[in-house]
């Protein structure tokens, strides 16, 4: 929630992500731009990736995902 309105994300942006790790979960807010990110850290012990989801002006804009580590 940002100001009271629920933020929905589409089902698209997390559902063939794997093995989510919630202790390595953060979100960063930068109050000048009106941007929310939420990073995320996952790995299933034989791969991992990190992601980022972009929530701009209370609007779901994009995820990025790098793997290979």
């Amino acid at each position: 929630m940002i100001d009271n309105n629920t933020i929905e994300l589409p089902k698209n942006s997390f559902d063939d992500l794997f093995e989510p790790t919630l202790f390595n979960t953060r979100a960063y807010y930068d109050t000048k731009s009106n941007i929310l990110y939420i990073t995320s850290s996952n790995s299933d012990g034989a791969g991992g990736y990190e992601i980022v989801l972009v929530i701009e002006k209370s609007q779901y804009k994009e995820r990025k995902i790098v793997y290979g580590f």
